[in-house]
């Protein structure tokens, strides 16, 4: 919103058109993105003590850089469609609330009620906690013991267990992806067809 003002004025003077601004507003604002997402994912990640392949960091490094991007593209969206800071930041925590609980974490996704389970299909939350636990736990043999006898149980059975493993992994990448251009879409209609 600390831009609004002065975007109004310069979009007014024919200073540049909206696509210009939105172009430069996003590209601008990659590296920052991929600086934050950095600098927050990568001690994080070991800190966690996940798992130390170099392909799951990557595919997981890959799945908070898009759920983040969503998260900032909601909020330019927000920002963008409403017309007061106030309202804007209580709509979009309140849609960020939303997505969160219907991501499956909070709430296990068997246990929500009809209209949430159709939410959590648009919750970038969902698809990017289905994508980590798919990365973290596929694959992986974890040693289960009951009285004196241990076996081996494959990972992918806590996924399925919390009925995360509906859809395969490159599709919760692709719903994410459209998800982020999604918001960005709303982003740049509500650039062009609100006034500043």
């Amino acid at each position: 919103h600390t831009e609004r003002a002065m975007l109004f004025h310069e979009l007014e003077d024919g200073m540049y058109s909206v696509t210009s601004y939105f172009f430069a507003k996003v590209l601008g604002e990659l590296p920052e993105h991929c600086a934050f997402t950095l600098v927050y994912g990568l001690p994080i990640y070991w800190l966690a003590g996940l798992n130390e392949a170099p392909e799951r960091f990557l595919l997981n490094f890959l799945l908070v850089w898009l759920m983040v991007y969503c998260s900032r593209s909601m909020a330019l969206f927000v920002a963008a469609a409403l017309p007061t800071l106030q309202i804007s930041s209580f709509t979009g925590n309140s849609l960020f609330t939303v997505f969160y609980l219907t991501g499956g974490f909070v709430i296990s996704l068997e246990n929500m009620w009809l209209v949430a389970s159709w939410l959590s299909y648009a919750s970038f939350m969902r698809w990017g906690f289905e994508g980590m636990l798919q990365v973290q736990f596929r694959g992986n043999k974890y040693p289960v013991t009951i009285a004196n006898l241990t076996f081996n149980v494959d990972g992918i059975h806590v996924v399925e267990a919390m009925k995360m493993n509906q859809y395969p992994l490159f599709s919760c990448y692709l719903v994410l992806l459209a998800i982020c251009l999604g918001f960005m879409l709303l982003y740049f209609l509500c650039l062009k067809f609100i006034k500043q």
